[in-house]
């Protein structure tokens, strides 16, 4: 399997280094585990700490384009990506983020009483 990074910028406010790459005649051939465990050997991370984002083929060509996060540690991939992300590595179950309480909005103060209307004559 042929690897091509394309970019590779570290993030310090969030803590993770974005990674882009191409998979050279990979498409329907490669899972995101098995994507994951090989940018983590491409770039030498640990394999719990790389988050595949997106794998996306085009089309007339056998190329994947990947986009993947390496965090330094795993609180803030947590706090950081969604749910529906962090289901696709297998770091949530699906059983675990219906559990988890949904966030719900403050509740706004109620108006105050509205004066009654003046009759007109």
């Amino acid at each position: 399997m042929d690897i091509e990074v394309t970019s590779d910028i570290e993030n310090k406010l969030l803590g993770r280094r974005e990674v882009e790459c191409v998979f050279r005649g990979t498409s329907g051939a490669l899972s995101r585990s098995n994507a994951a465990q090989a940018v983590s050997k491409q770039m030498k991370a640990s394999d719990k700490k790389v988050y595949t984002v997106l794998l996306k083929g085009a089309y007339g060509t056998m190329d994947l384009k990947g986009v993947f996060y390496i965090y330094n540690d795993d609180e803030a991939a947590k706090k950081d990506l969604q749910t529906y992300v962090l289901k696709r590595n297998g770091v949530v179950t699906e059983a675990a983020a219906e559990a988890a309480p949904a966030e719900k909005p403050a509740e706004k103060p109620k108006a105050a009483a509205v004066a009654p209307k003046k009759e007109q004559k």
